[in-house]
C-alpha cells in the first residue's frame, strides 16, 4: 500500500495538476494555486434542485494540493478568480483537497 500512496503522491504534482495535463492556475483569494476546475462533475444526483424559488445556483469543484492554501471550512466565503463562492463542503485525502463551491446566480 505504501508504494501505491508514494506513486499518488507524485502523480499529484505531475499529471492531475500539471498544466499540460488538467491543472491549470486558479487565484484563491489572492493566492494563485493550481487546480483542477470542475463544473461539469458536480451531477444532478450530488447538485440537488438547481433553483429555489426563482434563485439559480451554480456549483464548482476545485482540487488542489494539500497545503497550497488554509483548509477552508464549510460555509466560507473564497473569492475565485474575482467571483465570490461559498464553501459547501470541503474533504482532504492522499495529499489532495477538494472543495465544493456554490454561488447563487440572480
Amino acid at each position: 500500500m505504501t508504494a501505491f500512496r508514494d506513486q499518488l503522491a507524485l502523480d499529484v504534482g505531475s499529471t492531475f495538476l500539471n498544466a499540460e495535463e488538467f491543472g491549470e492556475a486558479v487565484v484563491i483569494d489572492g493566492v494563485t494555486v493550481t487546480a483542477v476546475r470542475d463544473d461539469d462533475l458536480v451531477t444532478a444526483r450530488t447538485m440537488g434542485p438547481r433553483t429555489a424559488e426563482g434563485i439559480d445556483a451554480r456549483r464548482r469543484v476545485l482540487s488542489l494540493a494539500s497545503g497550497q492554501i488554509p483548509l477552508p471550512s464549510q460555509g466560507a466565503r473564497l473569492d475565485v478568480d474575482g467571483t465570490r463562492w461559498y464553501v459547501e463542503q470541503v474533504s482532504e485525502a492522499e495529499g489532495m483537497i477538494e472543495i465544493t463551491l456554490v454561488r447563487q446566480v440572480g
